[in-house]
């Protein structure tokens, strides 16, 4: 009959839990800013909304602050929207407020208040990533804007063929073939950019603990870094095939998404690598 209970199991799981261990341990996670976070995606880590992470404080508690940093994504990304759609499990953050919200039913104080991940949030990326998301949105789906227009067009060329429609002399073969030329060479071009755009240069050593505490970043708009620790297990624990692994430094664990950029390639380096 405490909806903490649950919210605090939760925090433990879908956020992840480095409490215990050695002092020097625990004091090497306390060098940080926001002390020991780590994510663990139990809920679908390739979906990427479902990276959380969690920290003590100086009793080894869950530090609350740092749950809501770590929620910012979760609540305020409209990547974390556009993931939900597609997800089986609500965000983290989403079923915490749900069960904040059965508090007051049951008489009992909120454990894990969200009212400061607003602040948190605004602190890193001002009062809206609307305008992000949309150059996110249109450097993703580019070659498949391109491939729609160019459907379009055809379906003009065609209706021009058979003479529903005027368009002159553009109803011969030759400038169908050219204008398909023209626009696989775009998609080309398209792919570069995007490609560029999401594999940036310019690494910088950092550590688990700020890349997950980073609530501008999405699959477009990653965060080049060099970070240092070792490999724990694979993504999916048992499959043997799986290319993605979990990663841990010493503030934190992630769950890595390995890509090669050719599925195919990504099967291969799992079986024969990983």
């Amino acid at each position: 009959e405490n909806p903490n209970t649950l919210s605090t199991a939760l925090v433990k799981i879908a956020y992840g839990l480095i409490a215990g261990g050695t002092e020097a341990e625990i004091k090497e996670r306390q060098k940080s800013s926001v002390r020991g976070l780590r994510s663990l995606g139990i809920f679908d880590p390739k979906k990427a909304s479902q990276l959380a992470a969690q920290s003590m404080d100086n009793n080894g508690r869950v530090s609350k602050r740092v749950v809501q940093a770590a929620a910012g994504w979760d609540l305020f990304n409209p990547w974390a929207k556009y993931f939900q759609v597609f997800s089986t499990h609500p965000l983290p953050a989403k079923r915490i407020q749900r069960l904040n919200g059965q508090c007051a039913t049951y008489g009992v104080p909120v454990e894990y208040d969200f009212s400061e991940a607003r602040i948190i949030k605004e602190q890193q990326v001002g009062k809206s990533m609307v305008g992000e998301f949309i150059t996110d949105i249109f450097i993703k789906q580019l070659p498949t804007f391109i491939f729609i227009i160019l459907v379009g067009m055809t379906a003009i060329w065609i209706l021009g063929l058979i003479g529903l429609i005027s368009i002159g002399t553009l109803t011969t073969l030759n400038n169908l073939i050219l204008l398909w030329a023209i626009g696989f060479f775009i998609m080309g071009l398209g792919v570069i950019g995007r490609t560029s755009f999401m594999y940036r240069s310019g690494f910088e050593p950092s550590n688990i603990v700020e890349l997950i505490t980073n609530i501008k970043v999405s699959p477009i708009r990653a965060v080049p870094a060099i970070i240092e620790g070792k490999i724990i297990g694979k993504g999916i624990p048992g499959y043997y095939f799986g290319e993605d692994l979990y990663f841990q430094d010493n503030t934190g664990l992630m769950y890595i998404d390995y890509r090669f950029g050719i599925r195919l390639v990504d099967f291969f380096l799992g079986s024969l690598e990983s």
